[in-house]
């Protein structure tokens, strides 16, 4: 009977570290699936960076462009317009001196 009990506790340890070894493998494989997606997601994220940045300074180049030609744009087309009437009517006063 000890002997019977001896087998059936060798025979049944053996069955247990064989489920444990293949969980441990299972675990195992997750693991690399989990890690190389993990590398993928990584990888991709990181080729993206350099395109979000691009887009973000194309973005930020159109804001301050619309912006300046909001405010700026007119008053400097007036500015310019009132600049070229002084300088003709300066030229004028000049060209009339000098006749």
């Amino acid at each position: 009977m000890a002997t019977e009990t001896i087998k059936s506790d060798t025979i049944e340890h053996e069955s247990q570290s064989a489920d444990m070894g293949k969980a441990i493998e299972a675990s195992i494989n997750d693991v690399q699936k989990t890690v190389a997606k993990a590398g993928d997601t990584m990888f991709v994220w990181l080729s993206k960076v350099p395109l979000a940045s691009l887009g973000l300074v194309g973005m930020i180049s159109d804001e301050v462009q619309a912006v300046a030609n909001k405010f700026y744009l007119n008053k400097l087309i007036e500015r310019g317009e009132a600049v070229q009437k002084d300088t003709e009517k300066w030229l004028q006063d000049m060209q009339a001196r000098f006749r």
